[in-house]
């Protein structure tokens, strides 16, 4: 009853818990004892275990390592998934900005309990590769989803038309293709901040920018490689004049 009433609270009045079925109960040092419970409604392809706990007495010392798979048979764009225990719930949103979330793969995800003895997680949205979704999104974190796609798409439009210019420009961007990566942040249950929003954008960008010198290192030629980097540059160079900060927006000083 208490998972339930924060759900409710959370927006999600009648969500069916199956508490029996998808609880998973792990005892710690000193009598810790931990029931993690997956209450995903409604029904999305996506399944969730422990993979393995970590419930030493110490609070820093503590995580839960979560397995996700995607049971699906589309890849998986980006997702936002809620968890929650005794106080604090959270909205981890990830997006896939490079190699989407395959079909059956499983990926490692891991979560600070905090010393609680209780914490449920559930999918709030689900966004695949053919922009079908998943999940009552009550949280709107499709919002800045949405926004940092919307940039992404622009940054490897500018991106493929500088890279024209190279006679090497497409070994870069195949070793692009390859980076298997994404983006990570987390937030309190609820309404989206709008700051986040607003930066959803600029970090797009940021990322591309990131990805590029992450693939100079595995680059085999110096040439590439120096490709890569001016590349990284050139796309960089453009982020404070689409999306300037307030610091970047102040006169300078003569």
């Amino acid at each position: 009853m208490f998972i339930k009433k924060i759900l409710i609270a959370l927006g999600l009045i009648g969500v069916a818990l199956a508490v029996a079925a998808n609880a998973q109960v792990f005892e710690g040092k000193n009598g810790y004892r931990l029931q993690v419970e997956f209450v995903q409604e409604p029904p999305c392809p996506v399944s969730i275990r422990v993979a393995n706990v970590n419930l030493d007495a110490e609070p820093e010392k503590q995580y839960i390592n979560l397995a996700i798979n995607n049971q699906s048979l589309k890849p998986i764009r980006a997702y936002a998934m809620v968890s929650g225990g005794s106080h604090y719930p959270t909205v981890h949103t990830w997006t896939f900005f490079a190699a989407p979330f395959h079909p059956n793969q499983t990926l490692l995800r891991g979560v600070w309990p905090n010393s609680q003895d209780h914490y449920y997680f559930f999918f709030d949205y689900i966004l695949f590769a053919d922009g079908t979704t998943c999940g009552y999104d009550n949280h709107k974190r499709s919002v800045q989803i949405g926004r940092y796609f919307e940039a992404n798409a622009s940054a490897m439009a500018r991106l493929l038309a500088i890279a024209g210019t190279y006679s090497n420009g497409d070994k870069v961007l195949a070793a692009m293709e390859a980076y298997t990566d994404g983006f990570y942040s987390n937030d309190m249950a609820g309404p989206p901040d709008p700051a986040t929003i607003q930066r959803a954008p600029r970090r797009a960008y940021e990322h591309v920018v990131a990805r590029l010198r992450g693939v100079s290192e595995s680059l085999n030629s110096k040439e590439d490689m120096a490709t890569a980097r001016d590349l990284a540059d050139r796309i960089e160079s453009v982020i404070p004049i689409l999306f300037p900060t307030t610091a970047e927006k102040l006169p300078t000083r003569q």
